[in-house]
């Protein structure tokens, strides 16, 4: 797609956007425990350029509040956020990986991610 507006960005009509569909058939709830608050469940795509060896974009989210909720199923599904590249173009991108990772924040103490 191309020729989306952005009023905060000048080049967002010459860019190139993808809209990606992905299935996510995951249960969370085993995650949860007496010190997890919530957990953050994403996806990114990371690929490489010419320009950059590792990029990263976050396509979709959601915050889980609790096991009831912890258990995901989505079929065809598509991306939250628009994914672009800086280089405005996405005919260079090869080798795109689509990666699940969820970050448990807990009440007390540090992050976890886990991919």
């Amino acid at each position: 797609q191309k020729g989306r507006i952005d009023y905060y960005d000048p080049t967002s009509r010459e860019a190139e956007y993808a809209r990606l569909t992905f299935d996510i058939d995951a249960d969370l709830s085993s995650m949860f425990n007496w010190n997890t608050k919530q957990l953050f469940a994403y996806i990114t795509v990371d690929y490489p350029t010419k320009h950059n060896d590792e990029n990263k974009v976050v396509i979709w989210d959601r915050i889980i509040r609790n096991t009831r909720t912890a258990k995901l199923k989505m079929r065809r599904h598509h991306n939250k956020y628009n994914f672009r590249d800086f280089g405005l173009t996405l005919n260079d991108i090869q080798d795109a990986k689509l990666t699940f990772r969820v970050n448990s924040i807990p009440h007390f103490g540090a992050f976890q991610d886990q991919e």
